[in-house]
């Protein structure tokens, strides 16, 4: 009646680890890819980040416009710089493994790769192409595992950690909120095509 599917079987382990609850986890990242949003070509790197129970996720620092101006990802990814304790990093080619375990060819930045980071995460529910609701990580801010000091504290000299604790209790579930169509009867309503690949990536400063 049924057969073996080993590309079903990788997916449920990897589905079993994912990160599901908001608060603070302490990894590395085994890849952070340079990336272009499909919609607006917006620059970024997407991070893959396991944590030190083995749990996986994914999520994008969109750093820069196709215009070139600088997004909310630019902020966050010299916070993370401090905290790893690096002042550059660069592309390097690579290949890593795709989700069905193919060699892709891409460029990476290891300056970010493998090394000790403590990551905030909130988490929030959408709805996908398909009608689902899952959930994703969001990134909130990056600290120090040693020292427990967050990049602001590390460029001022801090000795002692002051903002993690409340920056942790800060840390938020994010629930689904489906749009509410709208009162006129003119026609039927439609619901919105969202591409999530592409989502806050528009957000400069």
């Amino acid at each position: 009646m049924y057969s073996l599917d080993t590309l079903a079987a990788r997916l449920a382990d990897q589905n079993s680890t994912r990160i599901t609850q908001p608060g603070e986890y302490i990894g590395v990242f085994t890849c952070a890819e340079a990336v272009k949003s499909a919609l607006k070509s917006t620059h970024g790197i997407r991070l893959t980040f396991e944590t030190e129970a083995k749990q996986k996720e994914y999520f994008s620092l969109w750093i820069r416009s196709a215009e070139g101006k600088e997004l909310y990802g630019h902020l966050q990814l010299n916070a993370l710089m401090v905290c790893l304790g690096i002042d550059h990093i660069q592309l390097t080619p690579d290949f890593i493994k795709t989700w069905d375990n193919v060699d892709k060819p891409t460029q990476v930045f290891k300056g970010l790769m493998n090394k000790k980071i403590g990551v905030l995460l909130d988490t929030s529910a959408y709805e996908n192409q398909e009608g689902q609701i899952k959930i994703k990580v969001v990134p909130v801010g990056f600290f120090n595992p040693e020292s427990r000091l967050i990049a602001s504290e590390i460029l001022d000299g801090k000795a002692q950690p002051q903002r993690l604790a409340e920056l942790v209790e800060t840390l938020k579930h994010r629930p689904f909120k489906r749009s509410n169509p709208p009162s006129s009867s003119n026609g039927p309503y439609v619901e919105p095509h969202i591409e999530f690949s592409d989502i806050d990536d528009d957000i400069s400063f």
